[in-house]
């Protein structure tokens, strides 16, 4: 009877350390920012890593930065997390960025959920809805792709979120 309840005990420690490390896997934003970390903590972890946050490549010849404004926060938790291309594009680099970002993270198996007939066309998408949006969801996380400009000089911004915190979000069960 003792050693089938040291069993059940160890089972219980076993499960309670698996199910804790798979929370903390699936509130991964991007790289080592996670979901609802203190705002503070990701303003340290920017600055401790800002060479590497600066030139971040989603695919062939495209590089993003992450910048102070790139870690969104409510209540001084992070909510998600914005890469931005590094330099403004023209419309045709536009284009590619999307293309090339879309097929990057298709290979890190995101499948897309909506995209917008024109989602790789800036100037002919609708700008009152999203661009693409993809989703991961073992790891939980949803990344939103928006070329954002006019005429021909854009940027592209590439958001990461929590699956399960965006849903709360866009269905109005107000989360954080």
């Amino acid at each position: 009877m003792q050693a089938i309840k040291k069993g059940v005990a160890l089972f219980f420690i076993l499960y309670s350390i698996q199910h804790s490390s798979l929370l903390r896997a699936q509130s991964a934003l991007y790289d080592r920012f996670t979901f609802e970390m203190p705002f503070q903590e990701a303003l340290m972890l920017l600055r401790n890593h800002k060479k590497t946050y600066q030139n971040i490549n989603l695919g062939p010849g495209t590089i993003y930065a992450i910048r102070r404004a790139s870690l969104n926060r409510k209540n001084n938790r992070l909510y998600s997390v914005t890469l931005t291309s590094k330099k403004t594009v023209n419309l045709k680099q536009a284009s590619s960025y999307l293309e090339k970002s879309r097929s990057f993270f298709e290979k890190e198996g995101f499948e897309v959920v909506y995209a917008d007939p024109h989602w790789d066309e800036p100037l002919l998408r609708d700008s009152q809805k999203p661009c693409i949006r993809m989703v991961q969801r073992e790891k939980n996380l949803l990344i939103e792709m928006e070329p954002i400009g006019q005429g021909s000089i854009y940027n592209i911004y590439v958001t990461f979120y929590n699956y399960d915190w965006f849903v709360a979000k866009i269905t109005g069960r107000n989360p954080l």
